[in-house]
């Protein structure tokens, strides 16, 4: 197991995605730095806060979807993609352990730019703002409470996006091209937009497990009730599985043909 993960880290630092990943990386602190300048110009003090939740709002709701998917497909499709499936299934060692390898290279990966995005937003925040603890009057909970939680929640979201790479790599396995997965984020992206535009009850918007890191974050008008955490779960739990089950079923009995 040791060397596939070692050829799949290798393979994985050669690929163009990493330049995707900077953006998505990027993209959200520009951004709230730049809400935070247009406050003060209009005469208001740019809180913490913000840089937070921009975290939890670009990261995880609109661009992770489809870059976690992305790259949970890519590292199955491309072996199609440059016809090296069959060369690959000559090492000595299962479909099963290739799939394992492929997932397990991909989890690291996610969790390192969910952490580093984070912590870029928050020295960021607490550069523009001199504060490194959310103190916002509007603010109920105490500002070191208040950092526990979201940092609780940053973990959570890791987690959660973790259990979510699977469906991705289904994608890719049944697509065995990039475009799947991209479709398949851009669509728990779109509705995770249209949750938030629209206002959906919750005990909806808990069917869509790609929406569950919101739940934890503090960025809900509401804290939810107890049985929308456990349908969120459920849901996750569901779409984690099956889509574990059935890529696993799909990469372990296919036929694979030159060319394909």
């Amino acid at each position: 197991m040791g060397r596939i993960l070692s050829a799949e880290a290798r393979k994985f630092r050669r690929s163009a995605i990493l330049w995707v990943i900077v953006a998505v990386i990027l993209f959200p602190v520009v951004v709230s730095l730049m809400m935070a300048m247009g406050m003060e110009s209009n005469g208001r003090k740019a809180p913490l806060y913000i840089f937070f939740s921009n975290h939890f709002l670009f990261v995880h709701l609109l661009m992770g979807a489809p870059l976690f998917a992305l790259i949970a497909g890519y590292v199955f499709s491309r072996e199609h993609q440059e016809r090296t499936i069959n060369n690959l299934l000559t090492y000595p060692y299962s479909r099963w352990q290739w799939y394992a390898g492929k997932l397990l290279i991909v989890a690291p990966i996610v969790a390192l730019i969910l952490a580093i995005q984070f912590l870029l937003q928050w020295g960021a925040g607490a550069l523009y703002t001199g504060e490194w603890i959310p103190r916002e009057a509007y603010l109920e909970t105490p500002g070191e409470e208040l950092l526990v939680q979201v940092i609780k929640a940053v973990l959570l979201g890791i987690l959660f996006q973790i259990l979510l790479l699977p469906a991705g790599a289904a994608a890719g396995i049944f697509g065995k091209n990039a475009i799947a997965p991209i479709v398949l984020g851009v669509c728990a992206a779109g509705l995770n937009g249209v949750i938030l535009i629209s206002g959906i009850p919750m005990k909806y918007a808990a069917f869509n497990p790609w929406f569950m890191p919101i739940f934890h974050s503090g960025m809900m008008a509401e804290t939810p009730a107890d049985d929308v955490f456990l349908r969120a779960y459920v849901s996750l739990a569901v779409v984690c599985i099956a889509s574990l089950a059935a890529g696993l079923h799909r990469f372990v009995k296919a036929d694979v043909h030159s060319g394909s």
